[in-house]
C-alpha cells in the first residue's frame, strides 16, 4: 500500500489498484464491468416482477440439483420482451447465494439459441 500526501489530506491506494487503475485496458474492464451492473440493474427494476417470478422458481429446485436457464424459461409463465432479463434473474440468483456455477456447459435446447453453450447452475 502506498500513501500520498496532497495537501492536509493523506490517501491510501493499494499498488495494485493504482496500477489497475492506470492500465488503459484493464480501465476498459472496469468500465465494462460497470455497465454491466448498470444494465443488471435497469433489467431489474424494469422486470422486478417478473425476475422475483422466476426467483421462486429457483427456490423450487432442489438444493444441489444442477439445471439451466433452458428449465427455467420452460417454467415461466409469460416471456419478457427483454431476453437477456434471464441474465439478471441469474446474476441475482447468484449475489443471494441461491445459485453457484459448476463451470460446466451445455447447448441449450432452445432453437432461438442456436445451440450456443448455456451455463449449467447448481442451486444451492
Amino acid at each position: 500500500m502506498t500513501s500520498e500526501k496532497d495537501g492536509d489530506e493523506m490517501s491510501l491506494t493499494p499498488a495494485w489498484l493504482a496500477e489497475a487503475q492506470s492500465d488503459p485496458l484493464q480501465t476498459s474492464l472496469f468500465a465494462g464491468e460497470s455497465a454491466r451492473d448498470e444494465a443488471v440493474a435497469n433489467l431489474d427494476f424494469a422486470y422486478d416482477g417478473w425476475i422475483d417470478s422466476v426467483i421462486k422458481i429457483i427456490l423450487s429446485i432442489p438444493i444441489y440439483q444442477t439445471f439451466t436457464t433452458d428449465y427455467l424459461w420452460e417454467q415461466v409463465e409469460t416471456t419478457p420482451n427483454e431476453p437477456r432479463a434471464m441474465g439478471a434473474v441469474m446474476t441475482r440468483a447468484k449475489k443471494e447465494g441461491l445459485v453457484s456455477s459448476t463451470g460446466k456447459y451445455i447447448k441449450s435446447r432452445r432453437p432461438e439459441c442456436h445451440a450456443r453453450p448455456v451455463m449449467i447452475w447448481r442451486r444451492i
